[in-house]
């Protein structure tokens, strides 16, 4: 079994290592998404909010799946007014983490919320039997 040469090895690593860096720093806002997600997680628990949750709020509802691009993390919902966001219609939303989109495709009823600061969904499914 033939093995890759020690600097070819860690060349490799590091380049793959900086080009993940320069992808999770690509888009303002991702590390907001995740705190958002805990926060919205652990809503129902109780008690004091931490630090990093206060000033979130989650518009929940549901809507039409117009339109999926995986790549680019879109996802194209048709919904009613969502309280304090967006009015009726159609709108592009940026989802993350993106593999929430792949439990949802086009002619799909979902529940969805966005974090109301950013505006990016962070939960997405399908309501079952909804198609």
């Amino acid at each position: 079994m033939k093995t890759a040469p020690l600097p070819t090895l860690a060349l490799t690593l590091a380049l793959a290592l900086a080009a993940g860096a320069a992808l999770a720093q690509a888009r303002p806002g991702a590390e907001d998404d995740s705190v958002a997600q805990q926060c919205y997680a652990g809503r129902e628990v109780g008690g004091p909010k931490p630090d990093f949750c206060q000033g979130l709020e989650f518009l929940e509802a549901e809507g039409k799946v117009i339109a999926v691009e995986l790549r680019r993390h879109h996802l194209r919902l048709e919904h009613a007014a969502l309280p304090g966001g967006n009015p009726a219609g159609v709108h592009d939303y940026y989802v993350e983490p993106a593999y929430l989109l792949a439990a949802v495709a086009v002619g799909d009823e979902v529940h969805f919320v966005v974090e109301s600061r950013n505006g990016h969904v962070i939960d997405v499914y399908p309501l079952l039997g909804r198609r």
